[in-house]
């Protein structure tokens, strides 16, 4: 085996639109939509090492991530490859919407792998991280990018386990379903209320224990909407299909509930989006929103200035990526 001397991988943050079946609708649990997004990248260098190590210069993490990354340096020591200096360069804030954990500990493996001539496969990459075992959408547009859905998991109706990704674990990662690329002058600002709380740890597995099994009216609306509605509203850059879409996902199902923990300074947002069809929504619990439109558009400049009048803070603006992680 022919070692590497060091690694970088940097990964794009990604938006989750929505949870599907979060009840007992259909023959598989879970499912959701999201896109990568060009923005806030997890830059991971590996070097090889006489031993394991691990370090994060440019700011210290949380209890939770640093717990479960040296849970995650557990499992490399035992699985053969050979040991590597990792060095955290950048990373997205924590809790935000982004998917910054799922990107970072896949950004991790990932490194660590290259360096050992790829001898695991993707899927043992993504059951190394320990991610996917709700949604699909973080371990899956790490490899492809794009806007896409993933496939849930095979579970059986009446005996299902209702936890977030953090907290439950699965040895069969959600596959991508459906993928598509957005038109190349699409762009997606982001944008949140500074004094809103992030929804994670208890906060966040109590809701999915409170709050499920969602009701078949609402899951069905929830996959109609992404279905008959964003993927293909992407797929013709129809912006107006994309807004009734985005709409009807966002106050229906499980991401109705998300929205009802967000600040009403946030919901405020939403609504006055939506009453001026723009495409506009929240990602996973938030606390960060979304609004999409064409490069000097007046649905992204009227987003903006709906957020100033709402009092959010915007983010920046960003194009979708379709590359997903890369590795120099």
């Amino acid at each position: 085996m022919r070692v590497k001397p060091s690694v970088t991988v940097s990964a794009p943050a990604r938006l989750h639109f929505g949870l599907l079946d979060c009840g007992n609708t259909s023959l598989r649990v879970f499912g959701g939509a999201g896109a990568s997004i060009d923005g806030f990248r997890t830059v991971v260098q590996a070097e090889r090492s006489q031993g394991w190590k691990l370090n994060f210069p440019q700011h210290p993490p949380s209890d939770r991530l640093a717990s479960d990354v040296a849970e995650l340096l557990k499992h490399l020591k035992l699985s053969g490859l050979a040991s590597s200096d990792i060095s955290i360069q950048s990373t997205p804030a924590e809790h935000m919407g982004l998917g910054s954990k799922t990107s970072l500990l896949l950004s991790i493996v990932h490194a660590v792998n290259y360096l050992n001539d790829s001898t695991l496969s993707r899927e043992e990459v993504i059951r190394l991280s320990g991610r996917g075992g709700t949604s699909g959408i973080g371990v899956n547009v790490f490899w492809s990018g794009g806007i896409i859905t993933d496939s849930g998991h095979k579970s059986e109706r009446g005996s299902r386990d209702f936890q977030p990704s953090s907290s439950r674990k699965y040895n069969d990662p959600p596959k991508l379903l459906v993928h598509v690329k957005s038109h190349p002058h699409l762009r997606v600002r982001l944008f949140r209320d500074s004094n809103a709380n992030s929804i994670e740890g208890v906060i966040e597995r109590e809701a999915f224990r409170s709050l499920m099994p969602i009701a078949d009216v609402e899951n069905l609306k929830a996959i109609a909407a992404v279905y008959q509605g964003v993927i293909p509203a992407f797929q013709s850059d129809d912006m107006a299909l994309l807004a009734n879409a985005l709409h009807e996902l966002n106050t229906s199902g499980m991401k109705a509930a998300e929205a009802a923990f967000q600040s009403n300074t946030t919901k405020q947002w939403l609504a006055r989006c939506w009453q001026n069809s723009i495409p506009a929504g929240l990602s996973s619990f938030g606390p960060i929103v979304y609004s999409i439109g064409h490069v000097g558009s007046d649905l992204l400049t009227s987003s903006s200035h709906l957020a100033k009048e709402c009092g959010l803070d915007e983010l920046g603006e960003y194009s979708f990526d379709h590359k997903g992680a890369t590795v120099s």
